[in-house]
């Protein structure tokens, strides 16, 4: 059913003159008029300490930032939107800038229990930097430090990544192609403070999420590293050359006379590979290409896995819910449990993952290569050598096109893989598993506490209108 709003021209905005279908949507408006009586309400930034809710500053700074080399291992991260989530700040492969780069951008420096909250781009995404570890923020994300005294950080992270702190934080958003969130606004955003024995428990239930996923994320990174000294891939430095050349043989060969695939980079990756000590096979010698078509019914209901389904922090896969007829062209594919979905749209962002569970009419996008298990290659492994930047860097030598470049179902197929003793396969496959049953457990308290949120408040405000 169609959501209508009808507003009185008297109950317009006049300060920000706004008439999008969003700010008057029927739920934004039923908590709007709630918050105006309620005396739980405060403005974000009066909940923060003195100027807790900054930015990057003035934009004439980015000329004296210095960028760190890619491979350099100093450097203070330098975040952006695409480094952050709900559940994760990720240090691993942020841009890197110098210490005096990062001493004159002082706004934006994060210390431990500060908020980043997405302000450009994807908007409304709200993480917790939960280490002690040095990094700065870009243009893209404002930084808020929350005063202890007056409302639980955690709480208030878990309040705006709920559905009822985007409506309102979303509600002031503007701009076309490239939609924002002014600083003003954000620090307007009004946040509902449940009395202090229930924000601490809805805290805590986000803070449990967040011990949970930085655990799994440690499995994971323990298991990549195992890896890679076994492989001989691990310290690996990939140098990319700026001159170098190709023979007519090669262009005649693969039929490519773009430069960067003849990049030197890519045959010295491959060749180490190749030099494993065990031996090397390729991806279609020890996977099968899954290409079943699905039964296709107008009653059914359908949940469609698309690139934008996948999530590249923690592996989650979230199906779209569609109708036969809202079923794009590109839908061919019936998923099953046990499947690995590879992303061949822009492969060097690693959208990589393994269908965990059966689930009903689960159908999926061609514009991902899909494998199933064929020997005894564990799925496992191919996941964690498919996601190391090393295989990453491999995918690209085969991509067209530059804006949004993708790669072939046969240039994954062709990837030389080593062949790793069974032990050690058993071994690596059982931390996977372990990350994706603590990323789950992550996810369950992170549920737990966005409902308990919503609960509660409406419990209070005794809403009327409810979330589709």
């Amino acid at each position: 059913m169609a959501e209508i709003s009808i507003v009185k021209f008297s109950e317009l905005d006049n300060k920000e003159f706004i008439l999008s279908s969003e700010y008057y949507n029927p739920f934004v408006i039923e908590l709007d008029r709630k918050y105006k009586i309620s005396s739980s309400v405060l403005p974000l930034m009066d909940i923060c300490i003195k100027n807790g809710v900054r930015d990057f500053g003035s934009f004439s700074l980015y000329n004296k930032i210095t960028y760190m080399d890619k491979s350099s291992k100093t450097g203070i991260p330098f975040l952006r939107v695409n480094d952050i989530s709900e559940s994760y700040v990720n240090l691993k492969n942020t841009l890197k800038i110098d210490n005096s780069s990062h001493e004159i951008l002082k706004k934006s420096q994060v210390n431990k229990n500060d908020l980043l909250f997405s302000i450009i781009g994807t908007l409304g995404i709200c993480s917790m930097m939960t280490d002690s570890h040095l990094c700065n923020s870009n243009q893209n994300l404002a930084k808020i430090t929350i005063d202890k005294n007056k409302a639980n950080p955690y709480y208030v992270a878990i309040y705006l990544n709920s559905e009822i702190g985007k409506r309102l934080s979303l509600r002031g958003e503007s701009g076309g192609v490239q939609k924002h969130i002014t600083l003003g606004r954000t620090k307007n955003i009004p946040i509902y403070l449940l009395n202090k024995v229930k924000q601490d428990k809805i805290g805590n239930l986000y803070s449990e999420s967040l011990r949970l996923m930085k655990e799994a994320i440690i499995k994971y990174e323990d298991a990549e590293k195992e890896l890679l000294n076994e492989i001989g891939l691990s310290g690996l430095n990939i140098k990319e050359e700026k001159t170098f050349s190709g023979t007519f043989n090669d262009i005649n060969t693969f039929q490519r006379i773009d430069a960067d695939f003849f990049q030197p980079k890519y045959d010295y990756i491959i060749n180490r590979i190749k030099s494993y000590k065990n031996g090397c096979s390729t991806i279609i010698n020890k996977f099968e290409i899954n290409k079943e078509p699905f039964e296709k019914n107008e009653k059914f209901i359908y949940n469609y896995v698309e690139i934008g389904s996948l999530n590249i922090f923690n592996l989650k896969i979230t199906p779209v819910i569609n109708n036969f007829f809202e079923l794009p062209d590109n839908c061919k594919v019936k998923l099953n449990k046990g499947d690995l979905l590879i992303s061949k749209v822009r492969p060097y962002r690693g959208a990589i993952s393994i269908i965990e569970e059966d689930i009903e009419n689960l159908v999926g996008s061609t514009a991902f290569t899909i494998l199933k298990e064929n020997s005894n290659y564990k799925k496992e492994i191919l996941l964690l050598l498919l996601k190391t930047k090393h295989y990453q860097e491999l995918l690209m030598k085969y991509n067209v096109g530059t804006s949004y470049p993708v790669v072939k179902d046969e240039d994954v197929l062709n990837l030389p893989i080593p062949l790793i003793k069974d032990k050690i396969q058993e071994k690596l496959s059982n931390k996977i598993k372990n990350f994706f049953s603590l990323r789950n457990e992550s996810e369950k308290k992170l549920t737990q506490a966005k409902e308990l949120l919503f609960n509660e408040i409406n419990k209070e405000l005794n809403l009327q209108i409810f979330l589709n």
